[in-house]
């Protein structure tokens, strides 16, 4: 945290970057104050968000924000508004450190070229008017209290939303959203959100453009909730800090650069119902803690998501199955057997490993996972024979065990599913594969493993 020394003389901030010169406007602060001691105080108030370098530093977003703050905001808002001030400034942060003056939609029509359309159905970001009146806000009521935020898109095939919610009392909730698809953000996110600690979710998936490092201060948020940032360019690990934020429900981080192993501080989510991490490049064993989470076992409608990258047209599949009780970690690196803690997701409908580096023999306890309607290991360096314990599994759907060194001759109990529910199954039973299935009686389609599977994981 930046100390602000007892005596203070600042030097005047820049204007920003495709700015006009701010225009002025009274002040309406109670007592009154000078433009020097506003700037003072509003700094001294700010510097305990944001280290006070970065705010004098010209250039930087808190720079930015501060100058918006003191020289451009219409609202001029006074140091003893606090909920105002911070509220205004983290989002002009998160404005700044998202390329917000070029974003497609809503961005403040002062930094939009004159040759470029303003596109914006109600007031632009960082506008004059109160944030109740921005794009997509709600407000509960005559104070002001903001209740909604939505920026950005929304595409009927490929949605995607920010949501950052503050709750501000046991009744009243700041919710803040994006809906960022094509609205082209550009940048890091910034640590000046964990300043909103009543905060109980962040979502920012689907931008694309978003990279640097998870911020290690979002474990500080002792009350989020939700935690979705995939479809980004986000790289580093999984910050071990993030996962003393025990009141996480749902935790996304799919579609992005992410290294290194799960942390067995996982299993200390005991309210954790969605655990995305699909299409990154972690690397390690299964983490055997995820066995642990208790509402993954409890309840259809919760599911561990750790799965492929989808495309426009499955997107709404995926958000079919997304409360639907799977988990998937596909295309990753993932190594070593399942673990045995496994057993215990019990309500478990869809089990995906495509892609990994995965091995050992198929666990024989799917069998008493019931529920599961499909199980997908291809691709990965399975051995042994297909369980016949998978016989039991009346509501299977789908069974793919291709691309592994598999052996022997697939079950008769297997086969029987067919007479079921059982609509694909998929072996390397082709000419010269590994596994004995007779099709189309049973198994629907065969192929066989080429001696490169996996050269290129």
């Amino acid at each position: 945290m930046f100390t602000f020394p007892p005596v203070i003389t600042l030097a005047p901030f820049g204007n920003p970057l495709f700015s006009a010169p701010p225009t002025p406007v009274p002040l309406r602060c109670n007592p009154p104050l000078t433009p020097v001691l506003r700037e003072t105080l509003l700094f001294t108030e700010l510097a305990s968000i944001s280290n006070g370098i970065e705010i004098l530093t010209p250039g930087t977003p808190q720079n930015r924000a501060f100058n918006w703050i003191v020289n451009i905001d219409q609202r001029q808002v006074c140091p003893s508004e606090t909920l105002d001030l911070v509220q205004r400034y983290v989002l002009a942060v998160l404005y700044y450190s998202t390329g917000g003056d070029f974003w497609t939609l809503c961005a403040n029509p002062e930094f939009i070229p004159p040759d470029q359309p303003i596109t914006c159905p109600a007031a632009s970001y960082l506008s004059a008017a109160n944030v109740c009146l921005w794009y997509n806000t709600t407000c509960d009521g005559p104070n002001g209290n903001l209740v909604e935020i939505r920026l950005g898109t929304l595409d009927c095939n490929h949605t995607t939303s920010l949501l950052l919610f503050l709750q501000v009392n046991h009744l009243t909730h700041y919710t803040l959203s994006f809906a960022a698809e094509d609205n082209n953000l550009r940048g890091t996110i910034p640590e000046e959100i964990s300043a909103l600690s009543p905060l109980v979710g962040i979502d920012f998936d689907g931008n694309d453009g978003l990279t640097g490092t998870i911020p290690i201060s979002l474990g500080d948020l002792n009350m989020l909730e939700e935690l979705d940032l995939d479809t980004n360019k986000l790289t580093g690990s999984l910050p071990v800090q993030l996962f003393s934020a025990t009141s996480l429900i749902r935790l996304d981080l799919d579609m992005n650069r992410l290294t290194g192993t799960i942390p067995p501080t996982i299993g200390d989510l005991q309210d954790l119902d969605t655990l995305q991490l699909d299409a990154n490049l972690f690397t390690g064993e299964l983490e055997p803690r995820i066995g642990d989470l208790d509402l993954l076992s409890m309840s259809f409608d919760r599911c561990i998501i750790l799965a492929t990258v989808y495309s426009c047209s499955n997107k709404s599949l995926f958000h079919f199955y997304l409360f639907a009780g799977f988990l998937t970690l596909n295309n990753n690196n993932f190594e070593g057997p399942i673990p045995d803690s496994f057993q215990d997701l019990r309500n478990l409908r869809a089990f995906a490993v495509q892609s990994n580096r995965l091995n050992g023999m198929i666990p024989a306890f799917f069998g008493d996972l019931v529920n599961l309607e499909t199980i997908n290991l291809f691709d990965n360096f399975f051995t042994g024979e297909v369980p016949t314990e998978l016989g039991r599994l009346t509501n299977l759907v789908n069974l793919f065990v291709h691309f592994n060194p598999l052996s022997g001759s697939m079950p008769a109990e297997v086969c029987a599913l067919r007479d079921g529910n059982l609509r694909q199954l998929v072996a390397d039973c082709g000419p010269g594969g590994t596994i004995q299935c007779q099709q189309p009686e049973c198994c629907t389609a065969c192929f066989v493993r080429p001696s490169s599977a996996q050269a290129s994981n």
